[in-house]
C-alpha cells in the first residue's frame, strides 16, 4: 500500500470524531418541511455532512483511477473525468431527493459535496 492509499484510509478512519460534533454544535439550523409536513433541520455540522464530503472525496478518487489506470486518459483528463464523475452523482441525488417523497434537497449537502470533491482533488494531487 503506497503512501497515498494509506493517508486516504488515516483521513476515512478519522472522520468518524465529525459525527460526534453534531451532539456538541449549537448553531442556527435550516429548516425543512417534507411533503407529509415532517419538519426536519438541516444542520452543517451533521452526520450526513459528513457522509457526502467522504463520498464525495470517495467518489472524486475512484473516478481518476478508473480514467487514468482502466482506460489510459492523460492526468488532467483524469481528474477531470474524476471531478465530474463525483459532482454528476451528487447533483443527481439532491434531484432525487428534491422530487421524492422520502427526501429533501439540501444546497448544504451540495457544499458538502463539492468540498469533498475538492478534498479529492488535493489527495489526487499530493499523489502524482
Amino acid at each position: 500500500m503506497n503512501w497515498v492509499s494509506r493517508l486516504i484510509f488515516i483521513f476515512l478512519l478519522s472522520t468518524s470524531p465529525i459525527y460526534a460534533l453534531d451532539l456538541f454544535v449549537e448553531q442556527t439550523d435550516s429548516v425543512h418541511t417534507l411533503k407529509n409536513s415532517q419538519i426536519i433541520k438541516d444542520r452543517w455540522f451533521a452526520k450526513d455532512k459528513a457522509d457526502h464530503f467522504v463520498t464525495s472525496a470517495f467518489l472524486t478518487g475512484m473516478g481518476y483511477y478508473a480514467a487514468r489506470q482502466e482506460m489510459d486518459s492523460s492526468l488532467p483528463a483524469s481528474k477531470n473525468i474524476g471531478i465530474g464523475f463525483s459532482l454528476s452523482l451528487g447533483i443527481a441525488k439532491e434531484v432525487y431527493d428534491g422530487t421524492s417523497q422520502t427526501g429533501t434537497a439540501s444546497w448544504k449537502d451540495l457544499v458538502a459535496d463539492i468540498l469533498g470533491i475538492g478534498f479529492g482533488y488535493l489527495l489526487i494531487s499530493i499523489g502524482e
